[in-house]
C-alpha cells in the first residue's frame, strides 16, 4: 500500500502540528480516525454484499442448467437445438 519511511511520518507530523496547532490536533486526529473507521465499516458491508450476490448468481445459474429442467421443457430445447443447428426432422 503506502511506503512511508520514519522521517516521512515525521514531517506530517510536523506539518500537521503547525496547521491545526496542539489544541486542536487531538480532535481532528479522532475525527481522521473516526472517518477511517467508518469508511472500513462500509467497505466490508459493499465487500459481503457483493459475495452475498455472486454466491446466489452462482447458485441460482447451477440449478438451472445441470439438468432441473422438467420433461416438457427437454423437448422444446431439443426441438430448439435441431432448429438452429440444421438437423431436418423426417
Amino acid at each position: 500500500m503506502l511506503n512511508f519511511s520514519f522521517w516521512d511520518i515525521v514531517l506530517i507530523m510536523i506539518i500537521s502540528l503547525i496547521v491545526f496547532g496542539p489544541n486542536k490536533l487531538p480532535d481532528v486526529a479522532k475525527s481522521m480516525g473516526k472517518g477511517v473507521a467508518e469508511f472500513r465499516r462500509m467497505a466490508n458491508q459493499a465487500t459481503e454484499a457483493y459475495k452475498n450476490e455472486t454466491r446466489q448468481l452462482k447458485e441460482d445459474l447451477t440449478e438451472e442448467f445441470t439438468g432441473n429442467l422438467t420433461g416438457s421443457d427437454q423437448k422444446t430445447e431439443k426441438k430448439e437445438t435441431a432448429k438452429y443447428s440444421g438437423d431436418k426432422k423426417i
